[in-house]
């Protein structure tokens, strides 16, 4: 039997549907998402149904009714997360803490059980987060990291506010010396949660022990 997707990776893979049509607006292509809905719950169904702007079922395609375009994503960005458990490891940082919170990254990630090389893949991420927040978010920043059941995450806060529904899912373009930061993390990191609003900007980065 499979690992059951949890509720934050289930809300980011909904948001991540919802905003596919916007990614690919220029792009003249289909794209089939196959559910089995035998195996699903409602409540996934019905994220599908939001999330898409056609369904097939039982054979027959439809327009969905249901679907609402990018607003289940903003909605799903626009909502701060939970708080982190009290026994997370609280660090505030400046540029100049770069250095040092990489290797505390790293240091716990090998405690927790992390290998050297997915270890190193959680350092470069968070340190790309972090040097967002030191650039971009007025130089300062708040990292947690704890242990959530089977994942190892790292928390980055700041003041900033990231307002592109489509940060981080950008493609790399060649001309640019920055702002890929969160592109490196989605594509080091298992789990990527972003949320953004009047009270600040949060990036929580999770990597699957074992």
């Amino acid at each position: 039997m499979g690992r059951v997707a949890s509720a934050a990776e289930t809300a980011e893979a909904t948001r991540h549907e919802a905003l596919i049509n916007t990614a690919l607006a220029a792009v003249p292509a289909a794209i089939l998402c196959p559910y089995d809905a035998s195996g699903l719950t409602a409540a996934v169904l019905e994220d599908a149904r939001r999330t898409h702007p056609r369904v097939v079922e039982g054979g027959a395609r439809r327009v969905s009714d249901d679907c609402s375009g990018t607003v289940v994503a903003q909605a799903i960005g626009g909502q701060p997360l939970p708080s982190p458990p009290p026994e997370a490891q609280v660090t505030t940082f400046g540029e100049e803490d770069l250095p040092a919170l990489r290797e505390q990254v790293e240091c716990r990630a090998i405690q927790e059980g992390l290998s050297g090389s997915r270890a190193q893949d959680l350092m470069i991420a968070v340190s790309e987060i972090a040097a967002n927040t030191a650039v971009h978010a007025g130089g300062a920043g708040i990292l947690q990291i704890w242990r959530d059941g089977t994942a190892l995450v790292c928390e980055i806060r700041d003041e900033g506010r990231i307002t592109d529904p489509l940060a981080g899912r950008h493609p790399d373009s060649p001309p640019a010396e920055s702002g890929h930061g969160l592109r490196i993390a989605h594509e080091l990191c298992d789990l990527i949660e972003l949320r953004s609003g009047p009270w600040g900007t949060v990036v929580r980065l999770h990597m699957i022990l074992g």
